[in-house]
């Protein structure tokens, strides 16, 4: 799958079956932090609701729990560190014809700011990381 943006050109696997193990669990590892921890004030909005409910019901260890996740969104949001960002630089094959290899996080977060830069949303980048999960 190939992303022209703004004559930038982002391509990605077409299937997350076509990377790598280690690829592939360092996505899986990004997906699941966004998954438990979040990454937007809106997701820390709904886990406060949630650590509400739980209080209320005396489960005491949940909401424990809960309110470390909180406490680790609000730092990534502070850092802006984005983990959906994250699993989709790992999908990045190529930008503008240049092989994407490495996927530590400091390469990563250069890829991140180059496809930020290039005019990349928020909106076509969940579009095609839904897009890739899904094959």
């Amino acid at each position: 799958m190939k992303l022209k943006v703004n004559g930038c050109v982002i391509e990605l696997f077409d299937s997350i079956d076509e990377v790598l193990i280690d690829r592939y669990n360092a996505f899986q590892r990004y997906l699941m932090l966004d998954a438990e921890l979040g990454s937007t004030i809106q997701e820390y909005d709904q886990k406060m609701s949630k650590t509400i409910q739980l209080l209320s019901k005396g489960l005491y260890v949940e909401s424990a729990q809960e309110i470390k996740n909180m406490r680790l969104n609000i730092w990534n949001i502070i850092q802006e560190n984005n983990p959906s960002h994250y699993s989709f630089a790992i999908l990045v094959k190529s930008f503008n014809g240049k092989s994407c290899k490495s996927f530590k996080k400091d390469d990563l977060t250069e890829l991140i700011k180059k496809m930020n830069d290039a005019g990349l949303t928020q909106g076509k980048l969940q579009e095609a990381l839904s897009e890739v999960k899904k094959k």
